[in-house]
């Protein structure tokens, strides 16, 4: 399958600004430098199932709270697609 030339061409568009915005890593907990990949790998790497099972795992939102919310959103993503992929 051939590589999609729209986004190419969308990515030879942008300016440097634009392109870091795209591909820098997002974090979502500050306090431990915790990204969303690394959420998502440590999820499938320890199956992880609860939000308290990947706080004892990374840490994350465990020091100022604030970023609880998407680190659920993020889990529960992953939990339902798994389902999904299981059923």
């Amino acid at each position: 399958m051939a590589p999609d030339s729209g986004a190419f061409i969308l990515f030879l568009l942008m300016d440097n600004y634009e392109l870091y915005q795209v591909l820098r890593p997002r974090y979502v907990c500050l306090c431990f430098g915790l990204t969303e990949g690394d959420l998502k790998n440590a999820i499938f790497k320890h199956n992880i199932q609860t939000f308290d099972e990947l706080q004892k795992q990374t840490k994350c939102s465990s020091n100022c709270g604030t970023c609880e919310g998407d680190v659920k959103k993020i889990l529960n993503n992953i939990l339902a697609e798994t389902k999904k992929s299981i059923d």
